[in-house]
């Protein structure tokens, strides 16, 4: 039953290095994008897909703020997974090695750390991103559906955060 938890958790932290990398996937496909480029794909395709990629052209500022929100949420939570399950997988390797039990756990858990953070950089960040900037209408098709669900849930707080920006644009701009 230990394995099938360990294989559980590790398939957990793969999604939401997934979800990571969906959230920075729209990011930079939006940012991407021309409004002359979404306009015109609404008219060519006028789909689904083309009608919600330009909702969320047009709401670029909501549509940034949740995905900055899912790429927190995500890592957070990826990492708080990620060390003690990888941890599990490198500490009886390193104690098969010859290192000593009371060494391996915080070996384990500092090497976790590290391949959990490059994975996490990699499949979470990079790829992603490079995708989105090269292309990013295709993205954004693909990536738009299941971050707009998780914007619909989280539309409260994504508009008190945009909330407290709005209140304090005022003071700052009266500072300068």
């Amino acid at each position: 039953m230990d394995i099938f938890f360990s294989i559980l958790a590790l398939l957990g932290f793969i999604l939401l290095t997934a979800s990571t990398g969906l959230f920075v996937a729209i990011e930079f496909a939006m940012t991407g994008l021309e409004r002359s480029t979404v306009e015109a794909h609404v008219r060519e395709k006028g789909d689904a897909a083309a009608r919600a990629v330009a909702h969320n052209h047009a709401n670029l500022s909501f549509a940034l703020s949740g995905a900055q929100l899912g790429i927190t949420l995500t890592t957070l939570a990826s990492g708080f997974r990620a060390e003690p399950v990888l941890g599990r997988y490198f500490t009886p390797l390193l104690e098969l090695v010859g290192l000593p039990e009371s060494a391996s756990t915080t070996v384990a858990l500092v090497l976790a750390l590290v391949v959990a953070t490059f994975l996490s950089m990699v499949f979470g960040e990079l790829v992603p991103k490079n995708i989105a900037i090269t292309e990013p209408l295709a993205t954004a098709r693909f990536v738009v559906p299941p971050v707009a669900a998780f914007n619909r849930v989280f539309k409260w707080f994504i508009n008190f955060l945009l909330s407290l920006i709005h209140i304090s644009e005022p003071t700052r701009q009266a500072e300068i």
